[in-house]
């Protein structure tokens, strides 16, 4: 497979390391108490094995789409950077998970034991079928035209301490994170990730916004259901013709 980046950045993986050594963290198992205890504990792991905060998977710097979310879910089998693991590596991991292999077919995560899990991950499939909609791109793939990232960076099971951690992690990473990117479309999924989005940038109540300014750029924002929500997910259903074609216009 090929791989999409690089890094050479120093802004980038300035930020890159400061959200994979999240103070809060050594803070945690230091026995200081944070707004993030819940969310750590939850993974139940010692510090060594703890699966690290994720800054972002895939070419966050060009990927014409960005999709965020709440956070990244946990998985106890999965082969998941942890702080035992070479900086090469964990590079590696997040900016080229789905064209390494760390991934199978866009779908399957890897397994600690070297197979990779049967089952595939709806959300990565689902939020594909979404960028597929608005861009007419012949192969349009995960990490290099589509990069996701979350409000929440810390793993967990069904969204757990993601309300108590939310406020602080957004305000430490969020905008950061957004002005590395020059996506031209960011597509938000959830009503988790919509409130904190709008909070944090005093945005209108709509589902979506042409031309706002975020992390110091012009994008348009779509805020859809989470995968998992039941209803129509399609953006055609979600958005008017007119809409959907202003968003194929800034893909082009």
């Amino acid at each position: 497979m090929n791989k999409i980046i690089n890094v050479e950045n120093e802004e980038l993986m300035k930020i890159f390391e400061e959200i994979q050594c999240c103070e809060n963290i050594k803070k945690y198992y230091n026995g200081e108490t944070t707004n993030c205890d819940e969310i750590i504990k939850s993974q139940r792991e010692k510090e060594e094995d703890f699966q690290l905060p994720e800054p972002w998977n895939g070419d966050i710097v060009n990927a014409p789409i960005l999709i965020i979310s709440s956070n990244p879910s946990f998985n106890e089998k999965e082969l998941y950077p942890t702080i035992k693991w070479k900086e090469e590596d964990r590079k590696d991991f997040y900016f080229n998970r789905f064209q390494s292999r760390w991934t199978k077919e866009e779908k399957y995560i890897k397994l600690r034991d070297g197979k990779y899990d049967k089952n595939w991950v709806r959300f990565w499939s689902s939020v594909k079928s979404r960028a597929k909609e608005i861009w007419t791109k012949g192969n349009i793939s995960l990490g290099k035209d589509i990069a996701l990232i979350e409000v929440v960076r810390c793993k967990s099971k069904e969204e757990k301490g993601v309300e108590k951690a939310i406020s602080n992690c957004s305000r430490k990473f969020l905008d950061k994170t957004f002005s590395l990117s020059n996506s031209k479309v960011i597509i938000c999924t959830g009503k988790r990730a919509e409130t904190m989005i709008k909070e944090f940038y005093n945005l209108e109540n709509k589902p979506y916004l042409e031309n706002i300014i975020i992390g110091k750029r012009k994008r348009d924002l779509l805020f859809i259901p989470h995968p998992n929500a039941r209803g129509q997910k399609k953006l055609s259903f979600l958005f008017l013709d007119s809409e959907i074609e202003k968003i194929k216009s800034k893909l082009k």
